[in-house]
């Protein structure tokens, strides 16, 4: 364990070396950092959102879990999601042990708290109903920047990725819709639902920005 932080961790950009969707064809590349970037900034404006709405929510939390909730793949790498569903908890046992290995150059209360942002960050297989609103947030976060980031594959002619947005959009309503602020979340923000049944559906290629 490290008494003091290194230069070296300050320069660290393995996270942008990560690549995401390796398994298929792109039009433009998508990285770790990319992700959790986007990540942070929807799980940003949700909670925001939701809290002024009434919802008790802490947005350096949903903030700081979204920025770390995959560094794991800074050392296990990124893995398609077909893949982690056939492994299972065998893969989630690999996130969990690789946590402990992370920050090593950072002093020891720092990386503590970035590996508990990591760890934390997840629901870790308990149900994402019973997990913190945090938590919560961050899971439908990710899935909103993995949406993101395919619909615009699909508005540049990557044809290949319009079953992928049918089926990440189908997956964003079903966990919404299976938690308690989701409603809310339809209502504040008027045009997502609207656009994520027109996803679900595949009825026409649809540019989230006209």
């Amino acid at each position: 364990m490290s008494k003091h932080t290194s230069m070296s961790a300050l320069l660290d950009r393995r996270a942008s070396q990560v690549t995401r969707w390796h398994h298929r064809p792109v039009r433009q590349q998508e990285t770790l950092a990319d992700h959790q970037w986007t990540t942070a900034h929807i799980a940003f404006v949700i909670a925001s959102v939701l809290q002024g709405e009434g919802w008790v929510v802490s947005l350096p939390l949903a903030v700081l879990y979204a920025m770390y909730h995959d560094m794991a793949e800074t050392l296990l790498g990124d893995m398609p999601h077909p893949a982690k569903e056939i492994m299972g908890k065998a893969f989630l046992a690999a996130e969990r042990e690789i946590v402990p290995r992370m920050f090593e150059d950072i002093t020891d209360n720092v990386a503590d708290d970035l590996r508990g942002f990591t760890l934390q960050a997840r629901a870790w297989g308990s149900g994402l109903a019973d997990s913190p609103i945090e938590v919560q947030i961050v899971e439908i976060a990710d899935k909103m920047s993995a949406l993101a980031f395919v619909n615009q594959e699909v508005m540049q002619g990557n044809s290949l990725f319009r079953s992928i947005r049918r089926h990440t959009a189908a997956g964003l309503l079903q966990e919404l819709n299976g938690l308690p602020w989701g409603g809310d979340l339809y209502r504040l923000i008027p045009d997502m639902g609207d656009i994520l049944t027109r996803f679900a559906d595949e009825v026409m290629p649809l540019d989230v920005h006209q």
